[in-house]
């Protein structure tokens, strides 16, 4: 019965709808993104405004000057539904951060079990007075991971990163435009049905999925509204924003392409990754090459199944979420005072 409700939704002229200039296809032209990068609009994902929580402090410096040149041209965008999965889903990487710190505390004491055979021997003497001097050391060391955890428990909004986002993302740069809950409702059953971009690849969650298709009429409301070519800032890459070949991304998804087009009067939209904004905007080497390994480590990380807080942000292509325990929690050791959901 569900197939054939299913059947019965499917629209047999959907290309038709999809592509409805037909020779567009084959005449409408591209620019690059070195073409069109000094007057674009560029939109960030939230999986991009994730990665500064995992760089050095000279990095995140870098990322700040990329950010706020951007946005004294009024060319950077944070889409609403971007700021709000980041509001939901910050509070899991500074829980990530301190797993990693409190595992460092792990360290084992050196004086386990004493030889009296020994004892008289200067060998065994010296390796007793080394070992005193090491356990001194590991508990000093064990002192100033407390004092760097309590640090971190004490953040509340005022982590480095979210000091940076409070003093460049102003209100101009936070596009929230209003929506039609009945029309957006629609449009993403449609794109469901006949597996259009983006969106359709997360319909099994429990929001079926909206957020994809929330950022995606932001942008099309900025090419509508600004007739200007937009670079999307994003690790997403799922084949509902890529054509992928041996589990690599190769180039948007063409009905995206063909919709941003026709919605900005012939403008040109591409997907880029944050090392390579942080590159054509001038970072240093050393910034570009530290973001593009935390990318690598992230693509090479398994998923687990996680909270729908967590989901939101994997789902949009940070698998970095991985490391975090089905209930939401970081996996291991939980952190003190953590609580799925707070700050």
């Amino acid at each position: 019965m569900a197939e054939d409700k299913k059947l019965s939704e499917l629209d047999m002229f959907i290309a038709q709808k999809v592509f409805p200039d037909a020779r567009a296809i084959f005449l409408a032209r591209t620019a690059s993104v070195d073409q069109i990068k000094d007057d674009c609009q560029v939109v960030i994902d939230t999986n991009a405004l994730l990665v500064p929580y995992t760089v050095s402090r000279e990095s995140l410096e870098q990322i700040g000057q990329t950010y706020s040149k951007l946005a004294a041209q009024k060319r950077l965008v944070v889409p609403g539904q971007v700021a709000r999965e980041f509001a939901r889903n910050r509070a899991y990487k500074l829980a990530e951060l301190y797993q990693q710190l409190s595992r460092k505390r792990n360290v084992r004491q050196f004086q386990e079990g004493s030889y009296p055979l020994l004892a008289s021997l200067p060998e065994y003497q010296g390796v007793v007075r080394a070992e005193r001097q090491l356990d001194k050391l590991v508990k000093d060391y064990q002192a100033l991971i407390d004092k760097l955890l309590d640090h971190v428990q004490s953040w509340a909004w005022d982590d480095p990163v979210s000091l940076l986002y409070a003093q460049v993302f102003t209100e101009d740069v936070v596009v929230d435009p209003p929506i039609d809950e009945a029309e957006l409702r629609s449009d993403l059953q449609r794109r469901q049905i006949h597996k259009l971009p983006p969106g359709y690849k997360d319909s099994s969650k429990a929001d079926s999925g909206i957020g994809d298709l929330l950022i995606w009429h932001t942008i099309l409301c900025l090419g509508k509204t600004h007739h200007r070519s937009v670079i999307f800032v994003s690790g997403d890459e799922k084949p509902d924003w890529w054509y992928q070949s041996e589990n690599q991304a190769l180039y948007p998804r063409y009905e995206l392409v063909d919709e941003f087009r026709r919605s900005s009067g012939g403008q040109s939209f591409h997907i880029i990754k944050f090392s390579d904004l942080l590159r054509l905007y001038g970072a240093t080497v050393k910034t570009v090459q530290e973001v593009r390994q935390e990318e690598i480590q992230v693509r090479a990380e398994p998923g687990l199944p996680a909270s729908p807080p967590v989901q939101e942000a994997r789902a949009r292509g940070d698998t970095r979420w991985s490391r975090l325990s089905p209930n939401g929690s970081v996996a291991g050791t939980p952190a003190r005072g953590y609580r799925e959901g707070g700050t």
